[in-house]
């Protein structure tokens, strides 16, 4: 069975939304991983929870080093080979995460811009950058409404 690795800024378990209601229907054909952004702890960890055929994933960063998407990058690939993760399409919630996974060489690559995170309060000056990226490497793009398509249309084929 093909796995389906979700990248999200959600937590999986905050509140069932669009992440939920998409995803959850597609644990018929794809191993679902969806992956919750990377948190700081004492020291480095996987922690995974299955729920209701979804395995809710939390890669945890040592806090005395800080964040760096090369060590998220080694901790992703370690749970990948653990678990002989050698097939699989990627979709994403967040760009953030594509300073750690764009390395990987899914089968295909979903974007679902739910929102315009950028506009977000405190929202990380490499958000754009990292949404350029994404919207280049995506095979198709949903949005989350139809002003957002209109603002975003231009920047992706599959949109």
């Amino acid at each position: 069975m093909i796995s389906l690795l979700c990248f999200s800024h959600l937590g999986w378990n905050f509140v069932y939304q669009r992440p939920q209601h998409l995803l959850s229907r597609f644990t018929s054909k794809y191993k679902l991983y969806y992956f919750e952004e990377p948190k700081p702890a004492e020291r480095e960890a996987v922690l995974t929870e299955e729920k209701d055929g979804v395995v809710i994933v939390t890669l945890f960063y040592a806090e005395n080093k800080g964040f760096d998407a090369g060590n998220i990058a080694s901790l992703l690939d370690n749970f990948l080979a653990e678990r002989n993760i050698d097939s699989y399409g990627i979709w994403y919630y967040t760009p953030m995460a594509v300073e750690y996974t764009s390395h990987l060489v899914p089968q295909f690559t979903v974007y679902d811009s739910m929102d315009e995170l950028s506009k977000f309060r405190f929202a990380p000056p490499q958000l754009k950058e990292l949404e350029e990226e994404l919207f280049r490497i995506a095979d198709v793009v949903f949005t989350g409404g139809h002003s957002l398509y209109e603002a975003k249309k231009h920047r992706n084929r599959g949109l």
